[in-house]
């Protein structure tokens, strides 16, 4: 490397797309020539769909275990979201370290289709860096459909503020799809570190442009977050020494599949325990944090409170730990 030159950033793209090892939903609202409009993702991982691959030049179907993307329509009107009960379509992908598309299904516009052999990027891509895979559409029953390339952009890292917050260091992404004899059409994304997509703008071929942002994200099932100890008990503190307080470590691990982008660290009920870590770094899968609290006080009695720590993210993931100790 020459003087004056500076080192690409090098991302895992997959650290930044929809958490596809949780169960979990993604509220948008989108903002259309027509006015506002609402609509929800939800991921529902580990689950079979019918593939295909071509081996020794002939396509055979595979089963292969994916994530589903469904995709809910609705609207947003007088500041209420309402969505519908029923998926208008579902998108597969792979749950590895590759971005992986398998295909898509949608009832609405009878379009039923998978990728042979399925789109896999990159797992690493650099800063800028543009990546083309070139495959065909099959339709479900076996059909033969048009040879497709699809061209992933990473453009740049960017702050995005949307209505669920903001979201810095945002991977901004331009697709373009191209269909051999057809049309070509274009897209741009906005990845969020263990959120997914926050942000997207479509366009129409007279020029209208789409919007959609992210308004909330949340998991459904059960809290990844737990403490390593299941003891708060900091013993007794002598009032009239030098130094009436004690300290102690606890850990909180996340036992998800999916990565927690930042904690938020309470301490509500007595005074006299304190912490100085009100917020948390980013925790991966298996990763745990450590937490110094303080117990100190001049009162001869038993003081109690409760320690919690949430995502970020998502304040629903959350565990809570039961703290006691007695001035004496």
């Amino acid at each position: 490397m020459s003087l004056g030159e500076t080192s690409a950033e090098t991302v895992k793209i997959m650290d930044y797309f929809y958490p596809l090892s949780e169960e979990a939903e993604w509220t948008y609202i989108q903002q259309t020539d027509e006015g506002l409009d609402a609509s929800k993702v939800k991921c529902t991982p580990g689950r079979p769909i019918t593939a295909f691959a071509i081996q020794n030049g002939k396509l055979i179907a595979v089963s292969k275990r994916v994530a589903w993307l469904s995709h809910f329509g609705g609207n947003f009107q007088d500041g209420n979201i309402k969505i519908r009960n029923n998926p208008q379509w579902y998108e597969y992908y792979g749950t590895g370290d590759q971005y992986t598309i398998f295909g898509a299904d949608n009832s609405t516009t009878n379009t039923y289709f998978r990728f042979a052999p399925e789109v896999a990027f990159p797992e690493k891509f650099q800063i800028p860096q543009a990546s083309s895979i070139t495959t065909r559409l099959f339709g479900t029953e076996g059909q033969k459909g048009p040879v497709t390339t699809i061209t992933a952009s990473l453009i740049e890292k960017q702050s995005v503020t949307v209505p669920a917050g903001t979201f810095t260091d945002c991977l901004h992404f331009r697709f373009t799809t191209s269909f051999k004899g057809g049309p070509t059409s274009s897209s741009e994304e906005w990845w969020a570190k263990g959120v997914g997509i926050v942000k997207t703008k479509t366009s129409s071929d007279d020029g209208k442009v789409n919007l959609g942002k992210l308004y909330s994200f949340k998991t459904i099932y059960n809290p990844t977050l737990d403490f390593v100890q299941t003891k708060g008990d900091f013993g007794y503190v002598y009032v009239l020494s030098s130094y009436p307080m004690v300290t102690r470590t606890f850990h909180v691990k996340n036992k998800g599949k999916a990565n927690v982008p930042g904690l938020t660290i309470s301490i509500s009920g007595s005074r006299a325990f304190t912490t100085e870590a009100t917020v948390g770094t980013w925790l991966a899968p298996g990763e745990s944090a450590a937490i110094d609290v303080t117990f100190s006080t001049t009162v001869r009695s038993l003081h109690r409170a409760v320690l919690k720590v949430a995502a970020q993210d998502n304040p629903a993931n959350s565990v809570e730990l039961h703290i006691h100790g007695t001035g004496t």
